[in-house]
């Protein structure tokens, strides 16, 4: 639909929107999301290192490791290889410094790096998450 349509919709004559005066929606702030990270990596020794540095670096609030196969286009053939998924759990605002040490560390050309914000979670999970990744 064009823009037209809810002009004619909401705004008829001297009508304002059909919200109340000064309405906004209401800000989530940035301290306060969680995201989880998806990435995979060559080894389990690899991804246990990688892990563990995070968590020492406090970037990272915990990480969970699963062997996967994977399937992917890389170079203009298809490759299948078995690799570990690794989910690490913290701020929104540390995606920067996980992706930059991945970048670094991963020993893969293009690293996969994927940010999902959890949208429902526990209190005391979300607290805790913050508190760990907190400096």
């Amino acid at each position: 639909m064009c823009p037209g349509y809810y002009q004619q919709k909401f705004f008829r004559g001297n009508n304002r929107f059909p919200f109340r005066k000064n309405f906004s929606f209401p800000r989530r702030r940035a301290n306060k999301a969680m995201i989880l990270i998806f990435t995979t990596l060559n080894k389990k020794e690899n991804a246990e290192k990688i892990g563990t540095e995070l968590l020492k670096e406090r970037i990272v609030a915990c990480y969970n490791l699963y062997p996967v196969e994977s399937a992917y286009w890389w170079k203009g053939k298809i490759t299948q290889e078995k690799e570990i998924l690794t989910i690490f759990k913290t701020r929104k605002e540390n995606f920067e410094k996980v992706e930059d040490y991945l970048k670094k560390h991963s020993g893969y050309e293009t690293p996969e790096v994927v940010a999902i914000e959890a949208s429902k979670f526990s209190k005391p999970y979300l607290d805790w998450i913050r508190a760990e990744t907190g400096i």
